[in-house]
């Protein structure tokens, strides 16, 4: 696909559609739960706004001080247009002396254009890898997988159907090369699902959940703020992270036992990261100066061996019991419903987390999220981990 200066979705504009082009639109949110005939039109390497702060136009780098990064992209089913997009975002905006690989896990995708027509595309293209599985494994799997094959220091990872935008990667490396405990995600601008114009998103915001377990946005507080003293090129820390979209130091990750290998497809993931990081002696931040562009799905286009509720709640629950000691209480008043769901054997995070010495989960709540609501402490248990019946 050639670039077309005034082509569709140019300069992150938006890709109309006619009258005529109603059955493709249909089709493409079937078969991707996004405007996959709106995305087709656009270039693999479309212009798109710089939507950083001004301020961090003016920073310099010193490439020869900054890590280099692997990125790892996991797709299954994935639209050939906006998988490429993203490929091609990463090696059109970073400096190639920053980048060590690109790899690509295919889970198990049954689509015709993910196979032999994706392997002759990406011989073409430097620095990239692709690895197939041979059954669905899932987001989770998938990442670990790249893990064990990835040469670069820091692990960026990514979804499949982003662009990055310009000066995106060295605000990321820069702070990981300052503290390699930091784990750092860029704001995420929004991607239309319908036309696929690129909306810069305010940076007045950070990750956070509630005791549902489910991640939402939430205002950076008014703490916080005074901590960055109003510059809008400062990070933001972050008492979790979407995670998606991250970077983190392969030594830091090690060291917090990756992901729990007990965590099936998707789902809570970035909440066990997130809790363990600020727990065991790490951080978090957002970086405003680092933008990547994400098309938001409201439907998966996808299903989960064993059910997406199912396996979703499942996680959940492994990741509650691991971290939230006696507070997973107010997991179960939420989830009444789940309370003697088994959920695995988690011994093995339990000892983790001793052998780390992590806070316990009332230091986060006081000291990493204070703003967060506890809807009554009274039935807040002071009661240990417990183990479910295999």
């Amino acid at each position: 696909m050639t670039f077309a200066a005034n082509g569709p979705g140019e300069h992150g504009r938006s890709v109309p559609t006619s009258p005529k082009d109603e059955a493709a639109v249909k089709e493409g949110f079937r078969l991707a739960s996004f405007n996959q005939h709106a995305s087709d039109l656009v270039s693999f390497e479309r212009t798109i706004p710089d939507s950083r702060p001004p301020r961090c136009r003016d920073k310099s780098y010193d490439y020869s001080s900054l890590p280099k990064m692997s990125v790892i992209i996991c797709f299954t089913e994935e639209s050939w247009s906006t998988l490429l997009r993203s490929v091609h975002s990463v090696l059109n905006r970073t400096p190639p002396e920053l980048l060590e690989e690109i790899i690509l896990v295919d889970d198990f995708s049954q689509r015709g254009h993910l196979h032999a027509k994706l392997d002759n595309y990406l011989t073409r293209l430097p620095k990239v890898t692709l690895i197939r599985f041979p059954s669905r494994q899932g987001l989770i799997r998938a990442r670990l997988r790249a893990i064990e094959i990835a040469r670069g220091p820091v692990l960026t990872f990514l979804d499949s159907h982003v662009e990055c935008n310009v000066g995106w990667a060295e605000p990321l490396l820069q702070r990981i090369s300052h503290n390699r405990r930091v784990i750092v995600a860029p704001v995420i601008d929004a991607i239309s699902s319908r036309d696929f114009s690129y909306i810069p998103i305010s940076a007045n915001q950070r990750g956070g959940f509630n005791w549902a377990m489910l991640f939402k946005w939430m205002p950076v507080p008014n703490y916080e703020k005074s901590r960055t003293g109003g510059d809008p090129t400062a990070p933001v820390r972050t008492p979790t992270i979407a995670g998606g979209l991250f970077a983190i130091h392969q030594r830091f990750f090690r060291s917090l036992g990756f992901y729990d290998p007990g965590l099936d497809i998707w789902g809570s993931e970035n909440l066990e990261l997130s809790f363990k990081a600020w727990m065991c002696g790490g951080s978090m931040e957002m970086i405003p100066c680092s933008r990547v562009g994400h098309v938001y799905r409201s439907t998966q286009p996808y299903s989960f061996p064993g059910g997406n509720v199912k396996v979703f709640m499942r996680n959940n629950l492994r990741v509650a019991n691991v971290w939230m000691d006696g507070y997973v209480n107010l997991f179960y008043l939420m989830k009444p419903e789940l309370r003697n769901e088994p959920f695995g054997d988690i011994s093995s995070r339990v000892e983790l987390r001793r052998r780390l010495k992590c806070h316990d989960f009332k230091w986060y709540l006081e000291n990493v999220i204070p703003e967060l609501n506890i809807p009554s402490l009274q039935l807040v248990a002071s009661g240990e981990v417990r183990q479910s019946n295999l």
